[in-house]
């Protein structure tokens, strides 16, 4: 976990430091789950300890989670915790779409 837990401004994403810092949080956690850094299963630390790590409020913290739980990403349980999902792939949210051509025709 220590390895995910880096600073903000250390963020790769092009110009995350114009992105609101609950985003940022969000794409360094999302970048743990899909390196393998974090696994289908693992609880996440309590939400205090990851928004002290984070140096940022728990509301912050869990908006940042619910971006994640809204990819799939994440489960969140009430009393329990935060956990990482097995559907880490947040293309797979994509999966209903169907390419049209001009013509009219669908590609499935």
């Amino acid at each position: 976990m220590s390895s995910i837990n880096q600073k903000r401004n250390a963020d790769p994403v092009p110009d995350a430091a114009n992105l609101p810092i609950y985003q940022q949080i969000a794409s360094t956690l999302r970048r743990g789950i899909m390196t393998g850094q974090l696994v289908d299963g693992q609880p996440l630390p309590p939400e205090r300890q990851l928004a002290r790590q984070f140096g940022v409020s728990v509301v912050t913290l869990r908006k940042a989670l619910q971006l994640l739980a809204n990819d799939g990403m994440l489960r969140r349980r009430q009393g329990s915790g935060n956990y990482v999902s097995a559907r880490a792939d947040p293309e797979q949210k994509y999966g209903f779409f169907r390419i049209e051509t001009l013509a009219g025709g669908g590609l499935p």
